[in-house]
């Protein structure tokens, strides 16, 4: 009987991770103790269970015996992951990822562009958005879909991860979601690691969100110095200034912002605004259309660039101020 009390007292150690086991209480001397291994400490063992069954059987175990028992483990040494941005979803979304092809680069390292077709023909200008999402990102999203259009929203983290669902919505309507930093600090003014997780944190909510991630970087400011365009080219990502700048943000009036964008429209043109204005969003309402009906494609940065360049080389500037 004992032996049978004791076979089953070290099948359930063994289930439970090895210990060292007094047995006084079995009738055995009061310094003897029986040393159990771990179960990854010994030779040529399998044992195939799920979860569930381990836990009953190690349960049953435990509920057989009369007194507990002092167990003992070594430690163990665990990676710990990066935390994973779980993005807040809103009541009634989808909780999955839209499923985007990610925008990759080539053997020669260059940034590929969209593949929707474009009419190298004809005249295309980028419209870009910096600091939102904000109160005129959907509106800006709706003209641009009833005019056949696309732009790049060059997002805040901090704005983005606090509104993952319209973040969603520019990935799916063929919009660009571009990287603005996490809290629009001025990159030139951080320590290498600091600017490495202001667009490093971006990158990883975006991709979290709408399945890709982001291969273009708006510096605050438009600042940026050798050491960013670094940190880019090992991010493989490239810098997207601006070529034409209405001031929407210190203008903060619709019709000036029109005038001064249609002022200045031109071919190959990348127009810098701030979705975070209604002035802005207002002003769109007549530059969207007025565009299109000039015969200018709208299409994102990538795309713009892509095509009148070459290919965007990683840890490039371009369209400087």
């Amino acid at each position: 009987m004992r032996r049978v009390v004791i076979g089953l007292f070290v099948c359930a150690t063994m289930l439970l991770g090895g210990c060292s086991i007094p047995l006084p209480f079995l009738g055995a001397p009061a310094d003897f103790a029986l040393d159990v291994p771990l179960l990854s400490e010994q030779k040529n063992i399998s044992l195939a269970v799920d979860e569930g069954d381990t836990s009953a059987r190690a349960d049953t175990a435990v509920n057989a015996l009369s007194k507990p028992t002092e167990v003992s483990r070594s430690p163990v040494a665990v990676s710990t992951p990066r935390p994973v941005y779980q993005p807040k979803i809103e009541p009634g979304a989808q909780e999955n990822s839209v499923d985007v092809q990610e925008e990759g680069a080539d053997q020669q390292g260059v940034i590929a562009a969209s593949a929707i077709p474009l009419d190298l023909s004809r005249p295309m200008i980028a419209l870009t958005f910096d600091d939102g999402p904000g109160r005129g990102t959907e509106r800006i999203l709706d003209l641009l879909s009833e005019n056949g259009g696309r732009a790049t929203f060059f997002v805040i983290g901090d704005l983005a991860g606090k509104n993952p669902n319209t973040v969603r919505q520019i990935a799916e309507q063929g919009c660009e979601v571009a990287n603005h930093t996490w809290g629009h600090k001025k990159l030139t003014d951080l320590a290498q690691e600091d600017i490495l997780q202001q667009i490093g944190d971006v990158n990883d909510m975006v991709e979290t969100v709408t399945g890709t991630r982001p291969r273009l970087l708006r510096p605050p400011g438009g600042e940026y110095n050798d050491v960013v365009l670094e940190i880019a080219r090992q991010m493989d990502m490239a810098l997207v200034n601006w070529s034409i700048d209405p001031k929407d943000w210190k203008r903060r009036d619709a019709d000036a912002i029109y005038e001064a964008i249609m002022k200045d429209a031109r071919d190959g043109g990348i127009v810098i605004c701030h979705d975070i204005y209604n002035s802005t969003a207002e002003a769109m309402e007549r530059v969207i259309p007025e565009l299109t009906a000039q015969g200018y494609q709208l299409v994102t940065a990538s795309e713009l660039l892509g095509s009148r360049e070459g290919g965007i080389q990683p840890g490039v500037a371009y369209r400087k101020r």
